[in-house]
């Protein structure tokens, strides 16, 4: 499995969300339950700028992974690596020999996955040491 390597620019924004069930009772009661094992998930838009020689390898490793197969990424803040993949990027000349290429990383899980016998399920969300 291959690994996004790359460091976004300063101000990296990035967005948690926990799958919830809710039941909703007529007397306002309301009961919320985790939906699945990895009910946390992050969301991560990034933008890296620089000359080709930065950019251009950021925009292949991206579409090498167009097909869906997931990475390995350490999130801003996380001191361990998740899995992460990649709907699509937006790729912008800015002239001079300067690019921009903006994508959105989202976390994705694999039951039982290891990796080179180096990867630990940490218990409670599915991440892996680095």
């Amino acid at each position: 499995m291959d690994t996004f390597v790359w460091s976004p620019q300063i101000g990296a924004e990035g967005e948690t969300k926990f799958a919830q069930l809710k039941a909703q009772f007529g007397d306002g009661y309301a009961v919320r339950v985790a939906d699945g094992l990895n009910n946390i998930s992050d969301s991560w838009p990034l933008s890296f700028t620089g000359e080709s020689d930065e950019v251009f390898p950021i925009r292949d490793f991206l579409e090498s992974h167009a097909d869906g197969r997931a990475f390995f990424w350490t999130a801003p803040g996380r001191e361990q690596a998740g899995l992460y993949t990649a709907a699509g990027l937006k790729f912008k000349s800015l002239g001079g020999g300067l690019y921009t290429l903006t994508v959105t990383l989202e976390q994705t899980f694999k039951p039982g996955f290891r990796y080179n016998g180096e990867a630990q399920y940490d218990g409670t969300r599915q991440y892996w040491s680095n």
